[in-house]
């Protein structure tokens, strides 16, 4: 009886959760909340709203301390800008906001109904990265490593995940507690379909000798995958779920050309690591505040919105081959061009006729 009464009476407590229009982070000095138009400095624990509760999991160790000089002025905004420049090594605007939204989105623990998606960041593709081939380094786990500052994360196995080996208790370890799931470096076989109702419904879960049991859908935490491969399926079920970015390869091609890391790059130190000085952390933080605050105003950003070389890409691995693509388009072109009908017989002996090696395929 003695034991049981040192323990918290919590009845009419609440978890503290985000709202539609603002987020709560967490620190060892005071929690901070975002707002599209405000970011409050750290409020004691003793001003905790409405009576809640929190995760000790979602209390991070470090202190918050606003910075006066001006945000992201190097280290983590410097390392999101690189992920966006362009082929030519320029800086993408569209690309840098996009990445922004999405930051912002998977640090906002709220699901909005309309928008719950999965995050995929993928390799900016092209004819010469066929078919999505494993280089990786860009630093999309790099990011993800970052945001768990933030974020409770959990990191799977993203290769090992597919329908022909996968583990009915892959997803054991998640918990109410975890904020994000993230599936690590998944392969071309990745089954996307078979996490459909954790991004869009419950957040079912599977444990050894355990009944199933499930998540709400309104608690459930945030999925992102991070994959060298465009990810199997086109049709609606699977574009309405995903929100692609397509991460620029300038962090492989540093290390290439010269060995250079991405720790070497900005300024002999590890991105969210142990060497960062109390400023660096400030800005840190208050880069991902600014990301939230845009997520608040815009929200995410449309699901068909992919490059033309992604979208390259994706038919060239349908297809198995660039040269059987090229060809097929000019075929359409002519067919188009020419305002002639043409059976499917014709069409096909004509790509048997013009590429005879040509895989057949169901995707043909």
């Amino acid at each position: 009886k003695s034991v049981l009464t040192s323990v918290p009476y919590l009845d009419g407590k609440k978890i503290l959760r985000d709202s539609k229009d603002s987020s709560y982070r967490l620190f060892s000095n005071g929690y901070v909340e975002v707002t599209s138009d405000k970011v409050t400095t750290a409020v004691p624990y003793a001003s905790f709203p409405n009576d809640s509760i929190a995760w000790n999991n979602s209390i991070s160790t470090r202190q918050y301390i606003q910075s006066e000089s001006s945000v992201g002025s190097h280290h983590f905004r410097s390392f999101v800008a690189n992920l966006s420049r362009d082929a030519n090594g320029d800086i993408g605007q569209r690309s840098f906001e996009r990445l922004q939204v999405v930051v912002g989105y998977l640090c906002h623990r709220y699901h909005r109904e309309s928008q719950r998606k999965c995050i995929i960041l993928i390799d900016r593709l092209d004819d010469e990265n066929l078919i999505g081939g494993s280089h990786g380094g860009t630093g999309k786990s790099l990011l993800i490593r970052c945001l768990s500052e933030v974020l409770h994360t959990i990191n799977l196995d993203g290769k090992a995940f597919k329908r022909s080996t996968q583990d009915r208790f892959a997803l054991a370890g998640v918990d109410e507690t975890h904020e994000l799931v993230n599936f690590d470096d998944a392969s071309q076989n990745f089954t996307f379909d078979s996490i459909f109702p954790h991004i869009t419904g419950d957040f079912h879960i599977r444990r050894l000798r355990q009944n199933p049991t499930s998540i709400p859908g309104h608690r459930a935490p945030k999925i992102v995958i991070t994959t060298n491969h465009p990810i199997p399926g086109s049709d609606t079920s699977y574009r309405r779920r995903q929100v692609l970015v397509e991460v620029s390869p300038f962090y492989r091609e540093l290390l290439e050309k010269d060995g250079t890391t991405p720790a070497d790059f900005h300024g002999g130190m590890e991105l969210c690591g142990e060497d960062w000085s109390d400023s660096d952390w400030s800005e840190f933080y208050q880069f991902i505040f600014e990301c939230i605050q845009i997520y608040l105003k815009q929200g995410l950003p449309k699901f068909d919105e992919e490059s033309e070389i992604h979208k390259r890409v994706s038919l060239i691995r349908r297809c198995g081959r660039k040269d059987l693509l090229d060809m097929l388009l000019g075929l359409l072109q002519e067919a188009s061009e020419g305002g002639e009908e043409v059976f499917c017989e014709q069409f096909y002996a004509q790509v048997r006729e013009r590429v005879p090696g040509a895989p057949q395929t169901d995707s043909m």
